[in-house]
């Protein structure tokens, strides 16, 4: 026995096609913004990871936090207090590790009056590496 399909058939249908191929459109943006999002996290880690004026818990603060940022919002939530014991630091030297990177232009952190700070990574525009700052040759002390 075959099945007749009515034109109220055929039209749930074609809504139903026309609503996957959006979806499947809206994936493959999403997919190329998160992949975006995710180049720009790599490189500047690089670039972090380059900067000589940026300490070592400054660095261990920023890659936490680069790390944990969502690619959607590219935001990251997280309480100083959570932070401090997620990387086992203090919170003063989270808090002025956020606040080194943030001078250095690296990082943004939105601070509200009242609830939880947001942090997004900012690369700082520099297409001749105008902003590493050279090495200092070392001296050997004299005995």
């Amino acid at each position: 026995m075959t099945k007749t399909i009515t034109p109220r058939d055929f039209a749930r249908r074609e809504i139903r096609d026309i609503g996957e191929d959006r979806s499947t459109r809206n994936n493959e943006e999403e997919t190329g913004k998160a992949e975006a999002f995710y180049r720009k996290r790599k490189e500047w880690l690089d670039y972090l990871c380059e900067r000589d004026d940026i300490t070592h818990g400054a660095f261990r603060v920023g890659y936490f936090i680069a790390r944990k940022i969502n690619a959607d919002d590219q935001r990251m939530w997280w309480s100083v207090k959570k932070i401090a014991v997620t990387i086992g630091v203090s919170t003063a030297t989270v808090s002025s590790a956020t606040a080194m990177l943030q001078d250095a232009g690296l990082l943004v952190c939105v601070r509200p009056a009242r609830g939880i700070n947001s942090y997004s990574i900012r690369m700082p525009y520099d297409p001749e590496g105008q902003l590493r700052r050279k090495r200092k040759p070392r001296t050997q002390k004299l005995r």
